[in-house]
């Protein structure tokens, strides 16, 4: 199997529709399902109503992320 190393905010993104989707903790890409093994899946389980709600909408995500950050501060 493939290793997949892909920057931060794309594997959160491709993780987290692929739990939406029901898929797995993982990413699907050309050549198929890449589970992925090294990163929790904690933030990619954050985004997942956001990207079910509102698919790849970077503008709902943004909108969350300042409500999250609101919610820390």
């Amino acid at each position: 199997m493939k290793s997949f190393n892909a920057h931060d905010p794309v594997m959160y993104l491709l993780t987290a529709q692929a739990l939406w989707r029901g898929e797995g903790y993982g990413m699907s890409l050309a050549e198929g399902f890449v589970p992925v093994k090294l990163q929790p899946p904690g933030f990619s389980a954050l985004l997942v109503p956001v990207v079910g709600l509102f698919g790849m909408n970077f503008f709902a995500l943004k909108l969350f992320m300042v409500g999250l950050a609101g919610l820390m501060a």
